[in-house]
């Protein structure tokens, strides 16, 4: 063999074997393309499928706070009307007949506490009206000068108590109690 013959021998064993190489090398690279494209696909996946629960998280919290503002609407709404109808009866209250209002504050006169010594403070424009109450009554109160604004009733004072019987204060007073009854009229 010549060296010629050698020199091609080896040079195609070279070529053979940089051949089987450059396939081994191929192929492994191929696989690390695959393998590298499957983790990119699975980390898309994953990473698409945080950013659905999270758009589903922010979907019910947007959701759960328009019912929650839905339903605050409702109530005020509600409340605005209990509150206007609180202002009617107030309202109606004041527009009692001279007979009813004299029948309904000599109530509340009779019912004041037996201490020796009162003042009644009227309500603007029941002044007179009030001072015959008081006169008929069986109280030994006396009627101040003074008044207060209000469609009717008056304030009690003596040493050491103030009870005020003005209509709105009455009505606020069961307001409370008549709240939920109203609410179940008007909105059942």
């Amino acid at each position: 063999m010549a060296l010629e013959d050698i020199t091609q021998t080896i040079t195609q064993e070279a070529q053979a074997e940089a051949k089987k190489i450059t396939t081994a090398g191929d192929k492994q690279v191929a696989e690390i393309a695959t393998e590298g494209k499957e983790k990119v696909t699975a980390e898309e996946t994953k990473i698409s499928q945080r950013i659905e629960k999270e758009a589903q998280k922010v979907v019910e919290r947007v959701k759960f706070q328009t019912n929650i503002a839905e339903r605050n609407q409702l109530v005020a709404a509600k409340q605005k009307i209990v509150k206007e109808v609180f202002a009617k009866v107030l309202e109606q209250m004041g527009g009692l007949d001279e007979g009813k209002y004299v029948d309904f504050v000599t109530g509340l006169v009779n019912g004041l506490p037996d201490v020796a010594e009162g003042e009644i403070v009227p309500v603007e424009g029941k002044e007179e009206l009030t001072k015959r109450i008081v006169d008929s009554s069986q109280k030994n109160f006396a009627v101040s000068g003074d008044a207060i604004p209000g469609v009717g009733g008056f304030v009690f004072r003596s040493e050491n108590i103030e009870i005020n019987n003005t209509f709105a204060a009455l009505l606020d007073e069961k307001k409370g109690d008549w709240e939920i009854e109203v609410s179940k009229i008007l909105f059942s």
